[in-house]
């Protein structure tokens, strides 16, 4: 935010609360800010969260803002508060490195990140969601082949009552791990302090809520403040403590639907640009039987990449999910695992040894080096003891072989690496070529 905006943020405030004016601009701008600072730590800490709601919309009265202004230095006091990243950048690098945690589903959810899931109506969304938060709590696999973390996740369900869903339930076989499994049956968008805490209480992997237009109480709109403010604290939410968020919502209406783009989303774009991840799903039936895609619209986390497609076969009978493939392809994400774990296995077995994607497809007989490089750049991606170097350029993009630094067997002083910068000068003149 620029000076001028905040000045003009003040400057309005001043006109309709006199009380706000002081000596000049920097006084001004100070005691707005801590106003504003204390006032949302005591809405915090009400314990009423019907009152918390008044409470906001008093304290944006009292400092005389209207919505847009109040949000605007929320999300901007919020920004800064609490633990902030190093400014240098090999520090920068340590400190990130240390909070990054492994998805928890495998290549579907990622933790420590928002997640909205946007479905069709009647398209089993909650079903789905069910079917995750078993598969956590037991460590199962999602739909048959996403492998999740074994973890306590925490289920907001504001889309039906306990009655509605003990009868979903039923019809499901739904079993998962009870102990683990923490159910909320209100919850408002300034109840993030109830949210958190039962996290920490908790110690949960993941936290499912359902669905978001009830949540906000029927209505979307990025000028009202609690559903602005949900979204924005959600995401930090998730970051601050280590869990996956997943969000349900909804997609608009449309009986002809045969793809999902991100203005598929109900309600505002506002939804999309506040959340890390985001995935489309729709009902696609195929021969008169039950089929569903799920296409990932945004991929910040990077679990899964941009534009996959997921296809899933539904069950009239338990409504529950098995994963078919990707779009047209009928592939296992076990046999794409398996790769990975080969290509993996490949490299540990000898660190000394450097291989670029045509030596792993030709050593596999994969044909084509590109899927090859796409699975060793996952791997150096995940930190699982690979790293990388540049190999000698020939033309065009640029090319890397992978090798295993795991137990000491590679000399890393021969290459510059990821973790190890290039030498000059002299030290260089004796390297050798690949």
């Amino acid at each position: 935010m620029q000076n001028a905006d905040l000045e003009n943020i003040v400057s309005s405030a001043e006109a309709d609360n006199p009380v706000l004016k002081t000596k000049d601009f920097i006084d001004r701008a100070t005691k707005l800010k801590e106003n504003l600072d204390k006032g949302v730590e005591r809405v915090d800490a009400i314990d009423d969260p019907t009152l918390r709601s008044v409470a906001l919309i008093q304290l944006q009265d009292e400092l005389g803002l209207n919505c847009n202004e109040f949000l605007r230095l929320v999300e901007l006091l919020s920004k800064f508060k609490g633990e902030q990243p190093p400014d240098d950048f090999d520090e920068l690098r340590k400190w990130t490195s240390k909070r990054r945690k492994p998805p928890v589903v495998e290549d579907l959810l990622g933790s420590s990140c928002l997640t909205v899931w946007a479905a069709d109506g009647g398209s089993g969304k909650s079903c789905g969601a069910y079917e995750i938060a078993e598969a956590i709590t037991t460590g199962g696999k999602f739909a048959g082949q996403f492998q999740a973390q074994v973890g306590d996740v925490v289920f907001v369900q504001e889309d039906e009552s306990p009655t509605d869903a003990e009868v979903k339930w039923q019809r499901m076989g739904f079993n998962p791990y009870g102990k683990r499994l923490h159910l909320m049956w209100s919850f408002t968008p300034l109840m993030i302090p109830e949210l958190k805490a039962k996290i920490q209480a908790t110690n949960a992997k993941a936290v499912v809520m359902d669905s978001l237009i009830s949540i906000a109480g029927g209505t979307i709109s990025p000028k009202d403040a609690e559903f602005a403010l949900l979204l924005y604290r959600l995401n930090k939410l998730a970051s601050e403590m280590g869990v996956a968020i997943l969000l349900i919502h909804h997609l608009t209406k449309d009986s002809n639907r045969q793809e999902v783009t991100k203005e598929a989303i109900y309600g505002s774009a506002f939804i999309f640009a506040a959340t890390a991840d985001c995935w489309g799903y729709w009902r696609a039936d195929e021969e008169g039987k039950p089929q569903f895609k799920l296409r990932v619209l945004k991929a910040r986390s990077n679990t899964v990449e941009l534009g996959t497609i997921y296809v899933f076969n539904g069950n009239e009978e338990d409504h529950r999910l098995t994963f078919k493939g990707f779009g047209d392809r009928v592939v296992s994400l076990d046999e794409l695992k398996t790769k990975r774990d080969m290509v993996m296995a490949l490299l540990h077995r000898d660190g000394s040894q450097k291989w670029s994607g045509a030596d792993i497809s030709e050593f596999f007989g994969w044909g084509g080096s590109r899927y090859a490089e796409n699975v060793l750049a996952k791997l150096y991606e995940q930190r699982c003891g690979v790293d990388r170097v540049p190999m000698p350029s020939t033309g065009g993009r640029r090319k890397y072989a992978y090798f295993s630094v795991l137990g000491g067997e590679v000399k890393k002083s021969d290459f510059p690496t990821a973790s190890t910068p290039p030498k000059t000068g002299s030290e260089a003149s004796g390297e050798r070529d690949w």
